[in-house]
Parts: structure tokens; C-alpha cells; sequence
């Protein structure tokens, strides 16, 4: 079957389940893994699909903008960062200055909160994380500057030569809505 035809059927199938595994695709297409992630990295180039662990699953038309939800940027940068409703709906961010500037006005504690980290570019759950607010390192974003790490100790390290202060997750919402001087965060808001 010719590539055009897989990329046919394995989105049929997408779009029938809302899902589907990597190994069944393999399976039921009769071809290597590397065939399918191939296939697939067209369909989610088109954004008809994204990855999602063991499997694609399909994008509905509503969730294919990838515009942020404060600022309005597209949302394709390194520093995106996402944020999972209970109801499986997605909000994309450019960066995770505008992530924190949202959790300040409509976060609550049952989303999943997904990030980048700064150095390894490694998907995380932003709530574990660490961030940077204020570096000199310009990434030419929003402002104040608003960076991710996964482990404390690289930006401890980031923070010597760059600058900037460090906080949590909830320290971090409540410093960039102060920053911001436009909201502030309810004191129960995490």
C-alpha cells in the first residue's frame, strides 16, 4: 500500500476510535513501526492527529488552534506549554509566562498542566516544576520572561549566569499576576 493510502486509512481509523495504538496500526497495516511514525508524521503535520503515548489520537476542529489563550501568539514555540481540562479539552500557551498569567484567573487543581523544560526541551508536568521569571536570557516573548526546569539544581545554575528569581509552581502564579498588576490570583489558588 502506498503511503497516501495508509495515511487514508490509519486517519479513517482515527477519526472512527478517537484513538489508536501505534502497535495496532503496525498490525493491522502489515508494515514496520518506522513506516507508521512516518506515515503519521504527515497526518500530524496537517494537525489532523497528535501523538499521544503508545498511540495517535484525532485533533477535532476546535482543538487544532494552537493560538494562546492570553496573548493570542501561535503557540508552536519550544517554551508552549498546555493546560488539560477535566472534559479532555486542551488551551495552548506560547510560553509559560502566559501559562502562569491564565492559572492566575482560571486554574484550578484538577487540570494537568503540561510544560517544556528550558534545557532539555523534555515534556513535564509544569506543577513539579521550576521557574525562572526575570533572566537576562531574551527569548523575545512575553515579558516578564518566564522559563521551565524540570530539575532544580540546572536552574539554580541557569539562575548564576543569567539572573532572575526562582519559585514554585504557585509562587510562580502569584509572581507573574503581581508582575502583571492586572489580576490577582485567589489566595486558595495553587
Amino acid at each position: 500500500m502506498i503511503p497516501e493510502k495508509r495515511q487514508k486509512q490509519i486517519l479513517a481509523w482515527v477519526k472512527q476510535h478517537g484513538s489508536v495504538r501505534i502497535a495496532f496500526l503496525k498490525e493491522e497495516l502489515g508494515v514496520s513501526e518506522m513506516t507508521i511514525y512516518r506515515d503519521i508524521q504527515k497526518l500530524i503535520q496537517d494537525e489532523e492527529i497528535e501523538r499521544v503515548p503508545g498511540g495517535v489520537k484525532y485533533l477535532q476542529p476546535s482543538v487544532q488552534s494552537r493560538q494562546c489563550g492570553v496573548c493570542f501568539q501561535e503557540s508552536f514555540s519550544v517554551q508552549a506549554a498546555q493546560l488539560m481540562h477535566a472534559d479532555g479539552s486542551m488551551a495552548h500557551f506560547c510560553c509559560p509566562h502566559c501559562l502562569l498569567m491564565f492559572m492566575a484567573h482560571h486554574g484550578s487543581e484538577e487540570e494537568q498542566v503540561i510544560g517544556r523544560d528550558f534545557l532539555r526541551g523534555t515534556t513535564m508536568n509544569a506543577r513539579l516544576g521550576i521557574f525562572l521569571i526575570g533572566a537576562d536570557e531574551c527569548l523575545h516573548c512575553c515579558a516578564p520572561q518566564v522559563l521551565l526546569f524540570q530539575h532544580q539544581a540546572q536552574a539554580v545554575k541557569f539562575q548564576a549566569g543569567f539572573g532572575g528569581e526562582l519559585y514554585d509552581f504557585s509562587q510562580a502564579v502569584t509572581a507573574v499576576a503581581s508582575a502583571m498588576s492586572c489580576c490577582t490570583p485567589d489566595p486558595g489558588q495553587n
